[in-house]
């Protein structure tokens, strides 16, 4: 059995995907031909939920409720209940506390599940009552499905044993075949088994999200903590993001991202839906979950907060960061001339932080240190903040006794070969005492670590003393500390770590030990006393004076109060294990979001037009017609384009009119900002959809931003991934696109705002908008016919205080042609644009601060780094082109490629002069 089936990106099992459905409908009469009478679906005492537009015979003493997915089908028909069936935001809980109060029947088809983008929510509240004996489910395969998918029979039992569920065929007949569908706790716990989980997972509810496992693959602290939540929780399940195939998953409670989904890229993993289409899938998989944990390293869990945020997954799954190590934690223990300057890459993994910290329900800092720092010194909102102290697996530890210490003769070094963990330090250290009596009667050097030493540090320590470097596992280390503990002096100089799991070894462990008295260290003893003893500033001099100071005390005079301090510190660690250990299940209230469901049909979508090519329209209102969600009206505002062009549009808007009711509105050219304006204020719905007219809806486009908008309020615009294409014929029958990426990956939040002076974070102009708020900042700049009108648009709105988001999944086709409009502009008045929109500065100031940037050597749109004769004219598109060469120099496999690539080249002009 695998999880493949299950995921979004293999298209649930189905052959083929269609990116344009023809229609959303469904065979009405599909029961009657089935011959399904309700005694032969539901038995007495049960309710009977039908999902779909299907006719059917409902006695008057019978309780039945129908379920259907696009708004305005239920909208004013009192036998629908409101609810966007694929959306996860919505389904999953609102059907489960449905289900809890009696039990159900599910009856759903294949041709219904077909119209759905994603038929789990529906399945796994599904599950999630049929586990609780509280609901089973009939369905019905048709092999008449007009949907996004086509299964075959094969396929759609596939799919839905893949799921987890037992069928059991009960009829056959040219029209359909019909099955019972459910679960069971002990058929499901085979299901997992087959799987390589243990059956006890059923039982979990907490999802720990992680690129580090100790129990998997030597690691540090994040992966040691792993693997201690692991030990201490037996509800715990972890999906581990490494993408190394040499890594197998053996312990039962573990899920390998790489298992979940195939070929999968860690920039899509991270920046892409490739995570949250990976916890879906687990969601799916283990339906009790309720808890989401992960750590700050490199913004792991952003998209993922991002993601409840907008809708994407269920408001009902509690989200939690735990803080092991952000790049500003990193940063500030550096200290050093490097880390006063962000790379670009940092300052997105920060200002993802930032996000982060604040949206997520809950924040775990294992220090007050930690908590200070990023509050005080970098000024980020910790949500729902808690102090956790780490735990630890003492059974790796022998008992705590008192050791008798000997001279010291071996000064051994802990950490990384870094700048944070106090590698330099200890060299320039060691360096320090060259030559004191302090060091006469130390035979050997030693550090242990990941990695290793350069060749310089290894004969510059040579020279001092006899010098090794040593790699070790976990439980090996250990065993070499406890060998070595009698004579030799350990150094643990890390400058500001957030909790030292090193720090607290050294305690259990009883060793004499030197320390810098700075970050969470402090917090790990817990004992002023201790720490002037054998702690020290955190500089080379003040280490070098307390190393010495511990190698001339008499040994009895630390003795007992290394050994008394283990003892207290082993009490406390149990202690902290103990609030780890969990035995009963999570517990949270669940809720139903309150829905304006009016608002669903209340959604006007406005186009821009200048000349734009009839197919792409046609292309695009096809595609209006095949959402989910239809709008109201389709507005098309003709930019000043030609008479006769004028002419052809009126009379295909003539065609459209009998189907959805389309306007065109003419004015003179006024660029796009102009027509979005005009787009603005001729619209009559609460929420606009501005798409551009070579563009093309996805089937969920309209209705996964309206999700979005009603999940969270605050939201003035939002809008989805853009999947690249350039003609509809060429887009694959699979979801290829949607996996591999093959669109931008902004971050997308108000948070990235000054980064966004840099470089565009923002999101696309193709946006779902809130009609009234958007007029209210005065919508688009349409002072000339500049490029970049929504990058400045929304530059505007985040410095003005507006939220707006990405949400982070499959939003529209954009389709890239060379003549688009936003591709015709003049640059140089794009970036005045941008200055004028700018509103907590000056003009001055803003132009000042954008030449400053956009000048600097590295940056994108710098001309200054390209060198030319001046009687050489490039166009931007050139000096991008070779600014990107130059940038592939700088990297050793790509550089490769581009030879590899000029050397064919060349071999085949040869060859063809040869001819």
């Amino acid at each position: 059995m695998t999880l493949f089936s299950t995921s979004l990106f293999a298209n649930f099992s189905a052959g083929t995907y269609t990116y344009i459905p023809t229609q959303f409908k469904v065979n009405r009469g599909l029961f009657q031909e089935m011959g399904l009478t309700l005694t032969g679906v539901c038995s007495s005492g049960r309710q009977l939920w039908i999902f779909g537009d299907y006719d059917f015979e409902v006695p008057d003493d019978c309780s039945v409720t129908w379920f259907d997915f696009p708004a305005e089908r239920y909208l004013g028909r009192e036998r629908f209940v409101p609810l966007m069936v694929d959306s996860w935001a919505t389904t999953v809980d609102d059907l489960y506390l449905r289900g809890s109060a009696q039990p159900c029947v599910f009856l759903l088809t294949s041709e219904y599940l077909s119209c759905l983008v994603d038929p789990r929510p529906v399945l796994l509240a599904l599950k999630k009552l049929s586990l609780h004996n509280r609901s089973s489910a009939v369905v019905i395969y048709t092999p008449e499905q007009k949907g996004v998918r086509y299964w075959t029979e094969d396929e759609f039992k596939t799919f839905l044993l893949a799921s987890g569920f037992e069928l059991t065929e009960l009829s056959r007949k040219p029209s359909g075949i019909v099955f019972s569908c459910s679960v069971s706790p002990l058929g499901y716990q085979r299901y997992l088994e087959s799987l390589g989980l243990l059956h006890s997972a059923l039982q979990a509810d907490f999802l720990l999200v992680t690129t580090e496992d100790a129990s998997l693959k030597p690691t540090g602290g994040i992966g040691t903590y792993v693997a201690n939540i692991k030990r201490f929780n037996d509800r715990c399940v972890t999906l581990f993001c490494d993408l190394d195939p040499s890594v197998e998953a053996k312990d039962g409670r573990t899920i390998l991202v790489r298992s979940v989904i195939e070929h999968l890229s860690w920039e899509q993993m991270i920046d892409g839906p490739g995570l949250i289409e990976a916890i879906k899938v687990v969601l799916f998989t283990l339906p009790n979950l309720r808890i989401c944990e992960f750590q700050d390293y490199l913004s792991l869990g952003f998209r993922i907060v991002q993601a409840k945020k907008t809708g994407v997954l269920p408001q009902s799954l509690w989200l939690r960061v735990f803080l092991h190590g952000s790049v500003d934690y990193i940063k500030f223990g550096e200290q050093d001339e490097k880390a006063s300057n962000y790379t670009v890459d940092e300052l997105k993994i920060t200002i993802k932080d930032n996000y982060t910290f604040k949206n997520v329900d809950e924040c775990w800092v294992p220090s007050n240190y930690l908590a200070q720092l990023l509050q005080n010194e970098f000024g980020h909102e910790v949500h729902n903040l808690t102090i956790r102290r780490l735990p630890f697996d003492l059974s790796l530890l022998p008992e705590v006794s008192p050791v008798k210490f000997g001279q010291i003769r071996k000064i051994i070094f802990i950490g990384k070969y870094m700048q944070l963990k106090g590698w330099p330090d200890f060299l320039d250290a060691i360096f320090l005492l060259y030559g004191r009596s302090a060091l006469d009667g130390i035979q050997e050097i030693i550090s242990v670590g990941p990695g290793s030493p350069s060749d310089e540090d290894i004969h510059r320590l040579g020279k001092i003393k006899a010098y090794r470097w040593l790699r070790f596992n976990h439980s090996d280390f250990i065993k070499f500390v406890i060998d070595n503990r009698q004579d030799a002096l350990f150094v643990v100089p890390s400058r500001g770590e957030s909790y030292s799991y090193v720090v607290l070894e050294q305690l259990l462990l009883s060793t004499r030990f030197v320390a810098y008295n700075t970050g969470g260290a402090i917090e790990v003893v817990d004992d002023e006393q201790y720490v002037k003893r054998f702690f020290s500033n955190p500089s080379p001099e003040a280490l070098a004076q307390k190393i010495e100071e511990i190698i001339t005390l008499p040994v009895d005079s630390y003795e007992d109060i290394v050994y008394e301090k283990s003892v207290r510190i082993l009490k406390r660690q149990h202690e902290v294990n103990n609030t780890y250990k969990v035995t009963s299940p999570a517990t949270f209230t669940l809720s139903q979001l309150e829905w304006d469901w009016a608002a669903a049909t209340d959604i006007t979508i406005s186009t821009p037009v200048y000349n734009t090519p009839l197919h792409y329209l046609r292309d695009l209102f096809k595609s209006i017609l095949g959402s989910q969600l239809r709008p109201k009206e389709w507005i098309l505002i003709d930019d000043g384009s030609n008479n006769s062009y004028h002419q052809e549009l009126l009379r295909f808007v003539e065609d459209c009119n009998s189907v959805l009711p389309t306007r065109v509105i003419r004015q003179e050219n006024k660029g796009l900002a102009g027509a979005r304006n005009c787009g603005l204020y001729a619209s009559q719905s609460k929420y606009t959809f501005m798409i551009d007219s070579d563009d093309v809806l996805l089937p969920q486009t309209l209705s996964d931003a309206f999700v979005a908008m009603q999940v969270d309020n605050s939201l003035i615009a939002a809008t989805g991934f853009a999947i690249y294409f350039s003609e509809l014929a060429d887009l694959p029958d699979d979801l290829s696109p949607m996996r591999y990426g093959w669109y931008w990956k902004p971050i997308g939040v108000p948070e990235a705002r000054a980064l966004s002076l840099y470089e565009n974070q923002f999101i696309s102009a193709n946006v779902f908008i809130d009609t009234d708020r958007v007029r209210a900042v005065g919508g688009w700049d349409q002072s000339d016919r500049s490029t970049w009108e929504d990058w400045a648009f929304y530059t505007k709105m985040a410095w003005l205080g507006n939220r707006f988001s990405l949400i982070p999944s499959p939003g529209y086709l954009y389709r890239n042609t060379p003549g688009s409009m936003s591709k015709t502009y003049n640059r140089y008045f794009g970036r005045r644009r941008l200055i004028r929109n700018i509103p907590v500065l000056s003009r001055l100031d803003a132009n000042v601060i954008l030449s400053l940037i956009h000048a600097s050597p590295g940056h994108p749109d710098s001309v200054t780094t390209i060198q030319f004769n001046s009687s050489e004219v490039l166009f931007p598109k050139e000096i991008e082109l070779i600014s990107l060469v130059r940038t592939i120099r700088g990297k050793k496999v790509w550089r490769l490629l581009l030879k590899f690539s000029y050397w064919v080249y060349s071999l085949l002009k040869l060859i063809g002069k040869n001819r």
